[in-house]
């Protein structure tokens, strides 16, 4: 039967004894002793606290085609110039006057001349209103499938002649497209999601469909940033998956994933500060200072030493104190934070009960709120304390 320290108040106590006869923790099946180090720790915590051997740890556990518009398909009209010049050549016979014969003759050559230049006037005249009516036919199909104002407006200025339903059409266009314009105005003016969305809904064909999704993009991530979790980097990524910030989403999820405090870091935590307040009950100078930094900040003092350390436990045993008992909360609040790769720091707060014996037998209860940082050595680097008055 071996003689051990009581891992909670530091008592010598039996290995094999219930409870410790100090502060009644239990203490037979439930200790353990390092093979390394020698000192006793509870069980449970898998990892001795001492020198944190870890060899017994258990693990719990579009085709673009190419519309080739045949204009020549105006049938060019082939003007088929059927000389239908009504030159039958059957002349009357002309009588023996030559020249009243050639009379006759030169007036029949001024008419099929005077004919001939009328239907090639004629001829030109229809192509060129053809080629009129095809430019207006051109120009308005074109205008009514553009949402830019100035192209309607010339169509208005340069085809006054045109169709009164063309004209009536393109002018009912360009109202409709001063008021998308002044809606957008309102919208961009709004600045909000449900603005942006409301307009897109009205004119889903609108030119400024992709500013509008750009801005819609840049909102939802402001909010997700705003946010900073889990879920709402998720979100965002999962409706802007070709967002301008998809990969900064994806990132962002990475380095909060990461982050996240795990059993084990738990575990880890909750042993340095459980050493370093054992140490206090018992007054144990090398296992005090084991866990906290060469120079660290103490009860706001910057670059305290370890000495600083030690006289702080002094400090508070006061004269008329015969015994200290720290026991923590079971409240741990644990931050992690990434500093390098593999290497994190925490960042914990948690209530302590501090329990004093005095000399005059009276027995006093103090509650006290711990923060505490520990650096990526897993040392102390930063330790405040502030009593809570219930």
């Amino acid at each position: 039967m071996a003689i051990i320290r009581c891992p909670e108040c530091g008592h010598s106590v039996s290995e094999k004894a219930p409870t410790c006869p100090n502060c009644g923790v239990e203490i037979a099946g439930k200790i353990t002793v390092c093979p390394d180090c020698g000192n006793a720790f509870f069980k449970e915590y898998g990892v001795c606290p001492h020198c944190k051997n870890d060899s017994s740890v258990v693990d719990d556990g579009e085709n673009v085609q190419a519309i080739v518009h045949d204009d020549n398909s105006q049938d060019e009209n082939i003007v088929s110039e059927t000389s239908d010049a009504p030159e039958n050549d059957a002349a009357p016979a002309l009588p023996a006057n030559n020249g009243q014969h050639e009379k006759k003759k030169g007036k029949t050559v001024l008419i099929v001349s005077f004919i001939i230049a009328v239907v090639i006037v004629g001829a030109c005249f229809f192509l060129y209103y053809q080629a009129v009516s095809n430019k207006e036919e051109s120009e308005y199909e074109y205008a009514l499938k553009s949402s830019d104002p100035m192209i309607l407006q010339n169509y208005l200025n340069n085809f006054k002649d045109a169709p009164q339903e063309h004209i009536d059409i393109i002018k009912e266009h360009l109202q409709k497209l001063s008021l998308e314009d002044v809606e957008w105005n309102d919208a961009v003016v709004n600045g909000t999601k449900s603005a942006l969305n409301n307009y897109l809904n009205k004119y889903p064909d609108t030119p400024h469909k992709l500013e509008i999704m750009d801005k819609i993009d840049s909102i939802d991530w402001i909010q997700a940033t705003n946010i900073n979790t889990i879920e709402a980097y998720q979100s965002y990524a999962d409706n802007h998956y070709d967002g301008a910030h998809y990969d900064e989403a994806m990132l962002a999820l990475k380095n909060i994933k990461s982050n996240e405090v795990k059993p084990t870091d738990v575990q880890f935590v909750k042993s340095i500060f459980h050493n370093f307040f054992v140490a206090i009950n018992s007054k144990d100078e090398s296992s005090l200072i084991a866990d906290v930094c060469d120079n660290m900040t103490l009860l706001g003092k910057e670059n305290a030493s370890k000495n600083d350390v030690i006289a702080f436990m002094y400090k508070l045993y006061k004269p008329e104190i015969k015994s200290m008992l720290w026991t923590l909360g079971n409240d741990y609040d644990i931050q992690k934070k990434t500093v390098e790769d593999g290497q994190f720091e925490f960042t914990v707060n948690f209530s302590a009960i501090q329990r004093v014996d005095g000399y005059d037998n009276k027995t006093t209860n103090n509650k006290y709120r711990i923060n505490a940082n520990i650096n990526a050595n897993g040392k102390i680097s930063d330790f405040e304390m502030a009593i809570i008055n219930e």
